[in-house]
């Protein structure tokens, strides 16, 4: 029956920290009494009173089905991927890929992303992604001649994630305008696509449409699952704003679930805010391990140029007259190059004012009166698009309850401390159905 396959697979996801050793065994032994895997070598292995309630009749008709085989194979690859036995894994999820392939049933289309989203993974943690490229370009093929969207969403966002891997951004670029998302858009590889596409743009220094990209993706995110993304998308949402010359705003920080990790972003926007090169450069060195480990340390080295640029703005509101001597030692750059960079602000409009150069100084002009100017025209022209913007993407995304949908209760999980800093760690978006 298609539905109750459907309905299974869909929560296959959500038994990712509940299978045991003990449970894969007692299936195993049922369905696969010729395969030998020794599950007693798992650490979590422990034999309870649990038992399998089917007769004969019922297990001989299910071991004739192809889906049950794969449905089977594809809980002991999220096992092995949870307790990383990775060489096991891969083993495992080859046969899933293959077993797919050859079954080719489109009931089997959410299974199969489930079995995409861990077969990468695995190789992922192998360190072996490149190995696997070819072999998602090709799955890809299949999905878009069977029309299989969720399937082509999956292995369009595990194809940007292998390029991102590797740091090859234009390839990337590439894929994703020759490539269309699914129109049928499914909510969590939605997310994805679109912190993929905005970490993508913010290389490229599209930050305007890196930022709307990622502050969607911060908004559709589930709320209960998923915190490593969360906070992963926020932090690079976050440095993509400094880009853009805008400070974020400070109740980002305040959230108690994602406060922690993003101190010494709390210390760079501090840094941006004061205009203060020496502070920022210290920051910048101090946590250079975390910012490598979140690839944002190239996007940070950028900000340079916007400290400066809030540096000279302070100065402009200041002081009347300085010079460069004194601009170069607050700005903390050299003397030779502070010339050239109080010319270039004068000329972006950052500062009001013109250079003396036989005397080495700077006249500061009067502030210009801002609402004279077009700007605040333009910022609610801004506001007013974004607002427009969100009301018809809320609007296409509404979804009406199904009358004869089975209706599941939705567990709230309270985490300690330590399981959080794990789950952050592990860089989980693992979002549950």
């Amino acid at each position: 029956d298609v539905f109750h396959v459907t309905r299974v697979t869909k929560n296959v996801r959500g038994y990712k920290k509940k299978i045991t050793a003990y449970a894969l065994k007692l299936l195993w032994d049922v369905f696969f009494p010729k395969q030998q895997i020794n599950f007693k070598n798992y650490s979590d292995y422990k034999e309870n009173s649990e038992t399998l309630e089917l007769n004969k009749t019922q297990i001989a008709r299910l071991q004739k089905l192809p889906e049950v085989e794969v449905y089977l194979e594809t809980l002991l690859l999220i096992y092995l991927v949870r307790v990383k036995d990775l060489e096991g894994a891969r083993t495992h999820a080859d046969k899933c890929i293959s077993k797919l392939n050859e079954i080719n049933r489109r009931h089997l289309d959410l299974l199969g992303s489930v079995v995409y989203f861990y077969y990468s993974r695995t190789y992922e943690l192998l360190g072996q992604l490149k190995d696997i490229r070819k072999t998602l370009f090709e799955l890809y093929r299949h999905a878009c001649i069977k029309r299989d969207e969720l399937g082509q969403a999956t292995l369009l966002n595990l194809l940007l994630r292998n390029f991102l891997h590797y740091k090859n951004y234009e390839s990337a670029q590439q894929l994703i305008s020759k490539t269309n998302f699914p129109e049928n858009r499914y909510n969590n590889e939605l997310i994805r696509f679109l912190y993929y596409s905005g970490k993508i743009k913010a290389i490229q220094g599209e930050y305007a449409d890196a930022f709307a990209r990622l502050t969607q993706a911060i908004r559709r995110a589930p709320e209960q699952t998923g915190l490593g993304f969360r906070v992963q998308a926020q932090k690079l949402a976050i440095i993509v704003e400094l880009l853009l010359g805008e400070i974020p705003s400070r109740a980002i920080f305040s959230q108690p679930e994602i406060s922690r990790f993003l101190k010494p972003y709390y210390y760079i926007v501090q840094a941006v805010h004061c205009g203060d090169m020496g502070q920022f450069k210290a920051i910048q060195e101090k946590f250079k391990s975390a910012f490598e480990k979140d690839d944002v340390l190239s996007l940070i080295g950028r900000l340079n140029k916007i400290v400066i640029k809030t540096g000279l703005r302070r100065i402009n509101l200041s002081y009347s007259k300085i010079s460069l001597n004194d601009i170069a030692d607050r700005l903390q750059v050299s003397k030779e190059d502070v010339e050239f960079i109080v010319a270039k602000a004068i000329r972006d409009g950052v500062m009001n004012a013109t250079i003396n150069h036989e005397q080495r100084c700077v006249l500061i002009k009067g502030t210009e009166d801002l609402y004279s100017t077009q700007e605040p025209e333009e910022a609610f022209r801004r506001r007013t698009e974004y607002c427009l913007n969100l009301y018809t993407s809320s609007t296409k995304a509404l979804q009406y309850p199904d009358t004869n949908a089975v209706k599941y209760e939705v567990e709230k999980h309270e985490f300690d401390p330590e399981e959080l800093i794990k789950m952050v760690e592990e860089g989980d978006d693992d979002f549950s159905e």
